[in-house]
């Protein structure tokens, strides 16, 4: 089956095949992959280590405990399940965060180009012709700007692959000065378990400046 990709117009490139374990990096000479930061004893008044949040899995609450994702040079701060393993990459023209599951085949990605202050400068980076959904043929099924589940939201959009093995929706926000987007791919039946997750994630969304 046809490789997955996640590319970015600004030189921050991920890629993994969809059969046999998503998201391997694609290293580039400028992007080193640095290490994540997780607070094992935290001082008062920082972020938890952990926390535990309750989500509804096929109309059932379920506990899920998080863990804290933080480093020095990425905007992002937010708190994931270990379910997913986190990697990020930066050079010069930005910074990008990825969560994936091999097992599963699922992934999640955020996006932040240098210089982005606002969420309408995502656009050409996520539907633009040279952006995500169009560099790797997905096919736009939605687009919505009304009711979004988060206060850094500004607009989301729905996708799919053409041979229909996965679908996706991507964010494009702004938070604290920054212009970022995220975007979610997974297997159709996966969906159910994997978005619970995802909106975890979302909610918990703290944008350095």
């Amino acid at each position: 089956m046809r490789s997955i990709r996640f590319y970015s117009m600004f030189g921050l490139a991920l890629v993994g095949s969809w059969i046999g374990g998503i998201a391997a990096p694609l290293a580039q000479a400028s992007m080193v992959p640095a290490e994540v930061f997780l607070a094992q004893a935290p001082d008062p008044g920082s972020l938890p280590a952990t926390k535990t949040v309750t989500v509804m899995v096929e109309g059932e609450p379920q506990d899920l405990l998080l863990q804290l994702y933080q480093h020095p040079e990425v905007p992002l701060v937010t708190y994931y399940p270990s379910t997913l393993t986190p990697e990020q990459f930066c050079d010069t023209d930005g910074c990008s965060v990825l969560f994936s599951n091999e097992a599963t085949q699922v992934a999640l990605i955020f996006i932040f180009p240098e210089g982005s202050t606002q969420a309408s400068d995502m656009a050409p980076y996520v539907t633009g012709p040279e952006g995500l959904i169009t560099a790797n043929e997905w096919v736009i099924t939605g687009s919505y700007t009304d009711n979004l589940n988060f206060s850094w939201a500004r607009q989301m959009v729905t996708f799919q692959t053409p041979e229909l093995t996965a679908t996706g929706l991507a964010y494009l926000g702004e938070a604290n000065g920054r212009g970022f987007a995220v975007m979610a791919l997974f297997p159709p039946d996966a969906g159910d378990g994997f978005m619970p997750e995802a909106n975890a994630i979302f909610s918990e969304v703290q944008i350095q400046p």
